[in-house]
């Protein structure tokens, strides 16, 4: 390690660079582990909303049937066979739900496994469903354990004497524990929310980043090389040069060439120098075949692009992209500068500068799963076929179609073609190039898209609990307030009176949430670019929306206070 040259600088700056020893199997699944905790986490606080939703809910059918429960008190029931049937009913309906979450599991266990494996990389089948329906159960039983305790208390702690006459008249004591559970949810719901906003924020900007090419109607062909047939000899050359005559003699073709790798993939990484200095410059290194340029839309800025005259008995050149140029020639002129290419090229010199593309970030300063990475692109018939016998092993080349027009099957073109020209070369992926384009970023897609979900449930979940927590508040309190307004408050004031408890647990919820978003976003910092993890924006836009909704959640069940006829309401009194 002490040997690498500084030009071997990943990171601008040195002190940045750690070496180490990492444990193999940690390295197996260091770049899933930390998506998928936020996933789970996400799973986590949807669950606990749930729960503390279900408790409410609970909490509240106890509350209503009050009066029930104290009649079969005073006529002789005990405390235990009141707690009993709590205990039964909560259990009746947790073992409903479990059920029917075991049944959708096993409809759906397929495709989760076939999302997780294309997501993740995953090769190995998921546990078995028995395995997944015991964890099932196991969540089941602990959400009707959260969801029954605090029914089954109220129940334990009433008596008889609540039959005797009394006001209509509530006070806030007796929704204590639902306002509690609403604060928690309001909690959990801004956490969600927000992480959701941060990762949604960050797959836009991910998503925006200029490609540097033009996607739209090319298809792409990978075709392993990996074959004792293309080690020696020309035989890689002559591939290239049938195939791609073939697939343009056909009239569905208006182009075709041959690149080692695609943009937002990762290509290969070579150590090239300068003649004279022997520190080696660490690039990428992609071969193309003429007429990839103009295939792939990509400008060339100056100079000129590869072409025919580029071939075997021509003399060695490159071309660079612009990210090459500001790393490694910011102060010299780049057309004429010669760079020794560890390829077997040897000593060529630049003869254009083409623009920037987004590639995986397989070096560099970067950490983001596409940059613009520095490139040099070498004519892939000047090189020997010792290079392709040793890098073909580790990377299949791709065949890019562009159709004369659009709608056309290009899938249907090519690969007769290919095998036509060689039989049992085999295929390793046919796919458009805006699948390339969408394939770098599934990841990330699928974080955002199943937060966003997730949040979503879980406002609609707590928008739910705070609208049925004030609707039954103004139900109990009605004849409070019928007195209220016939002794001379505005309806408006009576609806503000009800409204301002409904926002005032809406605002610790949402205080104790920013602050629990504060501390979550340090987990997030290695699964955003582009944004911070503690986005002022994010932020800002999750307060406005669970502002909206404790907003409508509250107000619209206490407006029913306004209808209210107070001559009615002193007589039902």
């Amino acid at each position: 390690l002490g040997s690498i040259p500084p030009a071997f600088n990943w990171a601008e700056r040195p002190g940045d660079q750690r070496f180490g020893l990492v444990p193999f199997d940690e390295v197996l699944v260091q770049s899933a582990r930390t998506p998928l905790g936020v996933l789970l986490g996400g799973i986590g606080v949807m669950l606990l909303i749930g729960w503390s939703n279900l408790a409410g809910v609970q909490l509240a059918r106890t509350l209503a049937r009050s009066a029930e429960f104290q009649t079969r008190r005073a006529l002789g029931a005990g405390t235990g066979v009141l707690a009993r049937q709590m205990i039964a009913e909560t259990t009746t309906a947790g073992i409903l739900g479990g059920a029917l979450g075991v049944v959708a599991l096993a409809i759906s266990a397929p495709q989760i496994e076939s999302l997780v494996g294309n997501r993740f990389g995953t090769w190995q089948p998921l546990p078995g469903l028995g395995a997944l329906a015991g964890i099932a159960v196991l969540l089941t039983a602990a959400g009707v354990l959260v969801a029954g305790v605090a029914p089954v208390l109220r129940v334990v702690r009433s008596d008889a004497r609540g039959l005797r006459p009394s006001s209509r008249v509530r006070g806030r004591v007796r929704h204590a524990g639902r306002r509690a559970l609403l604060v928690g949810q309001l909690g959990l719901a801004t956490v969600l929310v927000f992480t959701a906003g941060v990762l949604a924020r960050s797959y836009g900007y991910l998503d925006a980043l200029d490609r540097g090419f033009e996607p739209d109607g090319l298809l792409t062909a990978q075709y392993s090389l990996d074959d004792a047939r293309f080690a020696e000899g020309d035989a890689v050359h002559v591939l290239f040069d049938r195939t791609v005559a073939a697939l343009e003699a056909n009239p569905e073709v208006a182009a075709a060439a041959v690149s080692l790798s695609l943009p937002y993939e990762r290509p290969l990484n070579l150590p090239v120098r300068q003649p004279g200095d022997d520190q080696p410059l660490l690039t990428n290194m992609v071969y193309v075949t003429p007429g990839f340029f103009d295939l792939m839309g990509i400008a060339v800025l100056a100079g000129r692009p590869l072409d025919e005259r580029d071939g075997a008995d021509g003399a060695p050149v490159v071309v660079a992209n612009q990210a090459f140029v500001d790393r490694y020639l910011a102060e010299r002129q780049p057309l004429g500068a010669i760079f020794d290419v560890s390829s077997g090229l040897g000593e060529a010199p630049i003869v254009g500068v083409v623009a920037n593309v987004q590639q995986s970030a397989g070096w560099g300063g970067e950490s983001q799963p596409v940059w613009e990475t520095p490139t040099l692109y070498v004519s892939a018939a000047q090189l020997p076929a010792g290079f392709f016998s040793g890098i073909h092993v580790w990377f299949a080349p791709n065949w890019i179609v562009q159709p004369t027009r659009s709608g056309t099957n290009l899938a249907e073109v090519v690969v007769p073609t290919m095998r036509s020209v060689a039989p049992e070369l085999p295929v390793a992926r046919i796919a458009t190039m805006t699948d390339v384009v969408e394939g770098a970023f599934a990841r990330q897609r699928l974080e955002a898209t199943f937060l966003i979900a997730m949040a979503l449930v879980g406002l609609a979940l707590t928008g739910l609990g705070l609208y049925g927590l004030v609707a039954q508040e103004v139900a109990e309190r009605r004849g409070e307030l019928g007195v209220r307004v016939a002794l001379g408050a505005s309806p408006a004031q009576a609806v503000g009176h009800i409204g301002a408890s409904g926002l005032a647990v809406a605002g610790v919820g949402l205080t104790i949430g920013v602050g629990l978003s504060m501390a979550v976003s340090r987990l997030l910092e290695s699964l955003v670019w582009g944004v911070g993890a503690l986005d002022p924006l994010t932020l800002v836009g999750v307060a406005a929306a669970l502002a909206v909704l404790t907003g409508v959640a509250t107000f619209v069940p206490a407006s029913r206070i306004a209808r209210l006829d107070p001559a009615r309401v002193l007589r039902e009194e």
